[in-house]
């Protein structure tokens, strides 16, 4: 690891300590899923409830985000914004993948 490496490794994980945890991180995601969309054209990303289940007191929620045409990341939570922040999150691996492929 180089020097670079480390001082990202300890500003995260200063953030997680201070800001509440894996919040703040899925929070980042949903920002940067915003970022690349604007850089690449594509507008503004939405979010899409595919589905909800289970009883009021215990939902779980599906959505998609789309990136222009392209769906790019699926998530499910207990509740629209963990879901959203979980299709962000599955956006930016794949995106992160593919940016890798030659």
């Amino acid at each position: 690891m180089d020097e670079a490496d480390g001082i990202a490794k300890t500003f995260f994980e200063d953030v997680v300590a201070r800001f509440g945890g894996l919040q703040v991180l899925r929070h980042l995601d949903m920002r940067n899923v915003e970022r690349v969309a604007d850089s690449c054209g594509y507008g503004v990303p939405r979010y899409i409830i595919l589905s909800e289940a289970g009883p009021d007191h215990d939902r779980t929620f599906t959505v998609e985000v789309h990136v222009g045409n392209k769906i790019t990341g699926i998530g499910v939570g207990k509740n629209k914004k963990d879901a959203e922040q979980a299709a962000a999150a599955h956006a930016l691996g794949k995106i992160a993948g593919e940016s890798r492929t030659p």
